[in-house]
């Protein structure tokens, strides 16, 4: 819960300060103080997968109750992080000229433009440090501290440019406060982590050993950073290629909705990392299997029903919300990529495991080996299916992916030799009859209000059933106690 809210309520914030930047700052600078927070969201690729790698590693040393190695790793990821930060931000200096005129910036804002970037630079260091000082507060489980930090520090990317814009002030000045605002962040997260463990203040420099970990482990995320993130998005430009730009618009609409779901997931496993990676260390696979399950289960449990309403009503609501244009050239690729979200939300779980088991290779393995096919399927039906083709191809590829690490969690342990129960096997039943209905001709053929009352009754019928029969009676009584807490 803490980390859902830590990533709701920015978002939330930004939802509503949005509209006020947009008028204060104009269009044009609006365009530029988004392509910075673009920039910033990039520079995970600059970390060198060493945020997580921290992360991890320290959890490890916690699980072992080896907290003394814990300053040496940090400081190690830390080092290296200064470094590329460095190196970063003199190239996005560098490039600052040329990357204005390339996006041909009107020529009375180009040098408030470059000098906007020259300052966003600073910000690179700082924002890659700060991930490992973080990383030590997740890897404690400290997520009342992450949160604490994180929910403000994320709220100032949109307070900060509402404040400047309602005072008229110009984007370098914005910008400047901004990563002004980052070091605050920073300097934040690693106070609450030397309280945690004060043996951080004492400059232990690296560790060889550490070190070599810490680069093995992050390689092998950066191909995941770099792969996964290209391949979510890679499917506009092949529309655009394809069928062109207008089945973008029509594509990237409900595709943007969809990935939303992701918030859910997204907060469990930044829960369940940290604590896989503690229970392996202290030998704990019994209790790791059950949170792995437990977890399972609750997003099954969560999601299921959301999923169903959207692959039964995808063209209503696109029809509600967007207009009859969108429903009928994107409903039936709403209800793909609805299917494919699904999956992609519950492998949330053995992508977490597999990471805690020191096993980030394989992700960045099937994210090699799936790009291929899904430039194969893209080819196949964008040209003919255009916006269902795309959603076809996403859908594929995400289910592809989960099915892969679900087997690669599998066989490192992470099921035992739990086999699924009578009630688990009924509700896939009822959900996976559910979705099949969404997709028949008959289905398109029946009036609205019919396929509300389905719709609605449907999801009932899946919350109830998932209550009493997916969901375990343990897991019922500790969410009765987490509710009553």
């Amino acid at each position: 819960m803490l980390n859902l809210t830590g990533q709701a309520a920015p978002f939330l914030i930004g939802l509503l300060a949005m509209p006020a930047i947009v008028r204060g700052l104009g269009t044009a600078r609006f365009g530029l103080l988004g392509l910075c927070w673009v920039v910033v969201g990039y520079f995970s690729v600059l970390d060198l997968g060493l945020g997580r790698a921290a992360t991890r590693f320290a959890a490890d040393a916690v699980g072992r109750k080896a907290t003394a190695e814990i300053p040496g790793i940090i400081w190690s990821a830390v080092v290296v992080q200064l470094l590329a930060g460095t190196i970063g931000a003199v190239a996005v200096a560098a490039l600052a000229p040329p990357v204005t005129h390339l996006l041909h910036v009107p020529p009375e804002l180009q040098s408030e433009a470059q000098s906007t970037f020259r300052v966003l630079a600073l910000a690179l260091p700082l924002v890659l440090i700060g991930v490992s000082f973080r990383g030590v507060l997740e890897a404690s489980q400290r997520f009342d501290l992450v949160n604490l930090v994180s929910i403000p520090g994320s709220a100032l990317n949109f307070l900060i440019p509402l404040g400047g814009a309602l005072a008229g002030w110009s984007l370098p000045d914005i910008m400047l406060v901004l990563v002004l605002g980052r070091g605050v962040t920073t300097l934040a997260y690693f106070l609450l982590a030397a309280r945690l463990f004060p043996g951080l203040t004492r400059p232990l420099g690296t560790r060889l050993s550490a070190l070599r970990a810490l680069l093995s482990f992050g390689a092998w995320i950066t191909v995941s950073n770099v792969l996964s993130p290209l391949v979510d998005q890679l499917d506009r430009l092949l529309l655009g290629t394809f069928a062109g730009v207008d089945s973008v618009g029509f594509y990237t609409a409900p595709q943007e909705a969809v990935l939303r779901t992701r918030i859910l997931p997204n907060a469990l496993a930044a829960t369940l990392f940290p604590e896989f990676t503690a229970q392996a260390a202290a030998g704990a696979a019994e209790r790791t299997r059950r949170y792995y399950a437990i977890a399972i289960r609750s997003l099954a449990f969560l999601l299921g029903p959301v999923t169903l309403v959207l692959v039964l009503l995808g063209p209503d609501i696109l029809a509600l919300w967007l207009g009859a244009d969108f429903a009928r050239a994107s409903g039936t690729a709403l209800r793909l990529l609805a299917v494919g979200a699904f999956a992609n939300a519950l492998a949330f779980v053995p992508f977490a495991y597999l990471h805690a088991a020191n096993r980030p290779d394989l992700p960045a393995k099937f994210h090699i080996a799936e790009l291929p096919g899904f430039l194969l399927l893209a080819w196949l039906l964008m040209p003919r299916f255009t916006v269902s083709g795309a959603g076809a191809a996403w859908a594929v590829r995400a289910t592809a992916d989960a099915a892969l690490l679900f087997a690669a969690a599998r066989r490192l342990g992470a099921a035992g030799t739990v086999r699924w129960s009578a009630g688990t096997l009924v509700w896939a039943g009822l959900i996976g009859g559910g979705l099949l209905m969404g997709f028949l001709p008959a289905w398109a053929r029946l009036e609205v209000a019919p396929r509300l009352l389905v719709a609605a009754a449907g999801m009932v019928l899946l919350l109830g059933t998932g209550w009493l029969i997916l969901l375990q009676p343990q897991d019922r009584d500790r969410i009765r106690a987490t509710l009553r807490r």
